[in-house]
């Protein structure tokens, strides 16, 4: 198995701070598993993957399309590498269809990216998954607590139909 993730951005979740720079604890636990699978970390920022064409099972995305400078040129990346049937599992926030949500997240992103580490409050995620050529197969959307501008997400999966 492979392991994708961002060394650029640090994730402060509730009251712990994982830095994605270091990735050290995960790498330990996964040690102590003995996982049945080799385990390769890989640190990039996602437009480039180091990986052969039609290589991957599945790919994961959690919170990270946001930050990516050039998301469509990352999610075509994930396609080329993805096998056809290959699936993206996907868990981001985005552009909500409410248009005063949206407008407030249009409004905003400017400063939300300066203070986030370049997060974006207003892709339309859905929209930019099915325009790197892979099929929506289940999306759900809904609010999280907090600022609905901040907390408008997409869980879903996308597959890959056809070599390419």
């Amino acid at each position: 198995m492979k392991i994708v993730y961002s060394d650029r951005y640090d994730f402060d979740l509730g009251a712990h701070v994982f830095p994605m720079r270091k990735y050290a604890l995960l790498r330990a636990r996964l040690a102590e598993r003995e996982p049945s699978v080799p385990v390769d970390f890989i640190g990039l920022d996602g437009e480039h993957l180091p990986l052969d064409d039609n290589s991957m099972d599945n790919a994961l995305s959690t919170w990270t399309l946001c930050t990516i400078p050039d998301v469509a040129l990352a999610l075509r990346e994930i396609r080329r590498v993805l096998k056809p049937g290959g699936r993206l599992y996907f868990i981001e926030h985005g552009l909500s269809p409410d248009p005063e949500v949206a407008r407030r997240q249009h409004r905003l992103n400017r400063l939300q990216n300066k203070v986030a580490g370049g997060c974006n409050l207003d892709r339309d995620i859905s929209s930019l998954v099915t325009a790197s050529g892979l099929e929506a197969e289940e999306v759900s959307n809904f609010y999280i607590e907090g600022p609905k501008f901040m907390g408008y997400m997409y869980a879903g999966t996308a597959k890959k139909l056809a070599a390419g």
